[in-house]
């Protein structure tokens, strides 16, 4: 009888093989850090169903591969990660992130200051919706990996979402930006907000919306900056799958 791969060694191996398709000296780096994120997750059987459906990905496990590509057109390998515990919930899988989090940020020197002025809004004791945190590791040749983090807006209900976003970005000393935002957010758009953790791009702060309709899929990264919106990018994806960009789309 043929032994079924763990997700672990599944996806591993995947990554392996983009590592070199991108150039990437050091391939056991980014392995390992995959291995850190997926937590017990990793350990499932592939035969197995998800120990968690997790929103990441279309087969509801917790982890999604892409390519970017730079200004200077050099690839970018980008790696989206829930951090899933024991199939609990949601507040189980953010004690689990949080931990993770404190190993990253030991090994790779991770900024945490704006991270920690607003964890506390998005990890409630009962937190609401399909997620809490997720962790999008990005890979450049000859470069040290860079971190970002996802919240989920919705963490305390739909209804406080507006709210939790404001007061957030009130705490990071952004009270302004979110009165532009709101002004160009697209009705029904599905929000998230990222906190970039690498500290030599410095404080980074984005709201990414993605929204539907017509079978077609949008998202708009929109990166701010004290009182202003500074960057408004979208992709948008059609019906049939084809992608277009307006604006400059920046990876990190």
């Amino acid at each position: 009888m043929v032994r079924s791969l763990s997700l672990r060694e599944h996806v591993g191996s995947q990554l392996r093989s983009l590592c070199v398709a991108v150039g990437l000296a050091d391939v056991e780096t980014p392995v390992s850090i995959l291995t850190l994120l997926l937590g017990a997750a990793g350990g499932r059987s592939m035969g197995d169903p998800p120990i968690w459906a997790s929103n990441v990905s279309d087969d509801l496990t917790p982890v999604e591969f892409s390519i970017a590509v730079d200004e200077d057109g050099s690839p970018v390998l980008r790696i989206l990660v829930e951090p899933i515990a024991d199939g609990s919930g949601v507040y189980a899988n953010n004690r689990v992130a949080l931990r993770v989090l404190t190993v990253l940020a030991e090994q790779y020197g991770l900024a945490l200051d704006a991270f920690s002025e607003v964890r506390s809004l998005f990890t409630p004791s009962e937190p609401c919706g399909r997620f809490g945190m997720w962790f999008s590791v990005i890979l450049r040749r000859y470069a040290a990996p860079d971190f970002k983090v996802y919240f989920n807006p919705a963490a305390r209900g739909e209804e406080q979402a507006s709210a939790l976003v404001s007061e957030a970005l009130t705490r990071l000393g952004l009270d302004t930006a979110y009165g532009l935002v709101s002004d160009r957010s697209v009705r029904g758009a599905h929000r998230m907000l990222t906190v970039v953790l690498s500290e030599k791009n410095g404080r980074r702060i984005f709201l990414k919306e993605s929204y539907r309709g017509f079978g077609a899929f949008s998202a708009r990264f929109i990166e701010l900056d004290q009182d202003e919106v500074t960057r408004l990018d979208t992709i948008f994806h059609d019906a049939l799958g084809q992608m277009s960009v307006a604006g400059d789309i920046d990876p990190r």
